[in-house]
């Protein structure tokens, strides 16, 4: 077997080992969610959903977002690319106690915006500083198409979460029950988290290189605002209807994007893969392999969406009560508007490989910004269903921006323009 066809084999391997590894994990996940939507009210969904979307917010912040800079790093530093990660993680390390005394000092005058109690918001940055971490770990296995490695963490951490969130749940009692939430979903991550720092300091020992420091921060810094302006496109519609309508018109908004969950994780495992697979051909300079393997990729996606939506209002049905009925109005939209999200990635690599990441922030920030405008007159003028429309739009914008400043980069269109235009007015 030539070295080729031996690469090509693991990539295939790894991504199949990514796709069913995940479907485990997140069917364990989602085999539950018609015992949490029992156990829990729609005000605590609500509550316990406007947590996960901060913290969403926040683990951009206290990582640096420097994950991103693995791919490229790893064949610019080459043989010391394990000191490079280790010295990232001290950054990080540094990064976060910064972000958490600040959020301690500050508590009493932005008390109202978190909306939590002080023993959460601490909670809050330190499940952050876990959830950055996964995202160090996971961007480095993926370079190894170490898939094995990503499961063992994965499944421990998706298994510990539902015992603990089942059993706090029951224990805290009326009034409190997203707490036991928050804290089911939150401990496993910090454990997790510590066990990383230990991996990547036994590969490297902790240092501080400021070459490092300086490549990393550099490189991934555009990519805050790039992460933020993803997250407020993914989550800030929640807390958008909290404030605006309602917890309880949350919680149903976040039921529906239970379904959304099935499209996310077969689009992040065929990412996890996709990524340094594209920059590996795209250093050979083979494109015509890029361009049918990313149109392939694009239309299966688009066919495996599109059996969801016409799925989801047995869904609903089948994974909620009666009072998440009106999810399923809310599940169309979503769906192919998560669609969008990830047909972005095929153009986005192009800025990546070529180190143009303040394009990517641009292009993301003015997609959030239009999201957020769009979100405020259609919540207000026709309920909080309308968001998920508005997320359509909006990603479809994102993709369409991205897709082109990929040409003006790489001087030509990376995939057949009559491919993409066909596959964007099937998805309409």
């Amino acid at each position: 077997m030539t070295n080729d066809n031996r690469k090509g084999s693991n990539v295939l391997k790894a991504g199949l080992g990514y796709t069913v590894g995940n479907y485990l994990i997140k069917g364990l996940s989602f085999l539950t969610i018609p015992i949490f939507a029992r156990l829990l009210d729609s005000a605590d969904y609500g509550k316990y959903n406007t947590y996960m979307a901060f913290e969403a917010i926040v683990y951009i912040f206290v990582g640096l977002a420097l994950h991103a800079s693995f791919k490229k790093a790893k064949y610019k530093f080459e043989a010391e690319f394990n000191k490079f990660v280790s010295a990232c993680t001290v950054l990080s390390i540094i990064s976060f106690f910064m972000f958490l005394i600040l959020a301690v000092v500050s508590y009493p005058l932005l008390k109202g915006m978190w909306g939590f109690k002080q023993s959460i918001v601490i909670l809050l940055f330190i499940h952050s500083f876990g959830s950055a971490l996964i995202q160090f770990y996971n961007a480095y296995i993926a370079l190894y198409y170490d898939y094995a490695r990503f499961l063992k963490l994965s499944i421990f951490n998706a298994v510990l979460n539902i015992v603990l969130s089942i059993g706090l749940i029951v224990a805290f009692g009326k009034g409190d029950k997203y707490i036991g939430r928050i804290l089911g979903i939150a401990i496993p991550v910090i454990i997790i988290g510590i066990y990383i720092i230990f991996f990547f300091f036994k590969k490297a020992k902790p240092n501080i290189t400021k070459a490092f420091w300086k490549y990393g921060i550099s490189y991934s810094l555009p990519i805050i605002p790039h992460g933020l302006s993803q997250i407020v496109l993914a989550q800030f519609d929640r807390i958008m209807i909290t404030n605006m309508i309602g917890s309880a018109e949350a919680g149903i908004y976040s039921f529906g994007y239970n379904i959304y969950t099935i499209i996310q994780v077969t689009a992040n495992s065929l990412s996890n893969v996709w990524e340094p697979w594209f920059f590996e051909n795209i250093a050979k300079n083979d494109v015509e392999n890029i361009r049918k393997k990313g149109q392939l990729l694009a239309i299966c996606m688009l066919g495996f969406s599109i059996i969801i939506v016409l799925l989801s209002p047995e869904l609903i049905l089948l994974l909620g009560t009666k009072k998440y009925a009106d999810a399923v109005y809310c599940v169309p939209p979503i769906v192919m508007g998560g669609y969008f999200s990830f047909l972005y990635i095929l153009p986005c690599e192009v800025e990546y490989y070529y180190e143009k990441t303040s394009y990517i922030s641009v292009a993301t920030c003015f997609a959030a910004g239009i999201n957020v405008f769009l979100n405020y007159i259609c919540i207000n003028l026709f309920g909080y269903i309308s968001a998920a429309y508005t997320t359509l739009i909006t990603y479809f914008i994102y993709f369409a921006f991205h897709y082109f400043m990929a040409k003006k980069i790489q001087g030509f269109y990376l995939y057949s323009n009559n491919t993409i235009t066909i596959i964007v007015i099937i998805a309409f």
